[in-house]
């Protein structure tokens, strides 16, 4: 099988993702993407929604799409999560057999070198890199793929920036995953990042 990795804060996660995703799926032809929500971030300050949230919504944005498993795998870790473990710890749970593709946009491309084994993650698996604008980077690493992928012009940012501040016309969530949000009282009371 071709499997895709595909980790982020998701916070929260919003129908950019959701259109990534479908794209890889069609263009990529993957048998399998499995959604990874952080746990503990490597490379900032943790000011992200609970694990169990982040996790529910993006069960809830997949749940169309039966190729999308989304997987606690980052959330239970008691520690900072890195790409290499996860990977390692993927490739332990689905088998050694597979062909893996690791999906990160373009900003992480240009720090992947400071990557916790960024050269063994290269071994593990390809890098899908989705585009943030017009590509700038070029790379002719064989196991670095980069994507003619969709721009989106949102982010979960200037979603949350919208929840807080009430906001009535939020386009970009999922409208599951916005009710979830609503019935939680999700990104009202503390300025997320």
């Amino acid at each position: 099988m071709k499997i895709g990795i595909y980790g982020g804060s998701f916070n929260p996660i919003h129908l950019g993702h959701q259109k990534i995703i479908e794209f890889i799926l069609e263009t990529v032809k993957l048998d399998k993407i499995i959604v990874i929500p952080v746990g503990l971030p490597s490379h900032r300050e943790n000011t992200l929604e609970q694990g169990f949230h982040r996790l529910t919504m993006c069960q809830l944005a997949f749940e169309h799409l039966p190729q999308v498993e989304v997987s606690d795998l980052e959330i239970n870790l008691p520690k900072i999560s890195y790409t290499y473990d996860t990977l390692v710890q993927i490739r332990e749970l689905y088998g050694e057999e597979h062909e893996y593709f690791e999906i990160i946009g373009e900003d992480s491309l240009a720090s992947f070198d400071s990557w916790k084994c960024s050269q063994e993650i290269l071994k593990l698996a390809k890098l899908l890199v989705l585009q943030r604008e017009p590509f700038k980077l070029i790379s002719e690493n064989p196991n670095i793929l980069l994507l003619n992928s969709p721009i989106f012009p949102i982010s979960s940012t200037k979603i949350r920036e919208q929840l807080k501040s009430n906001d009535s016309k939020i386009d970009w969530l999922n409208p599951k995953v916005l009710q979830y949000i609503q019935e939680h009282s999700l990104y009202t009371s503390i300025a997320q990042k």
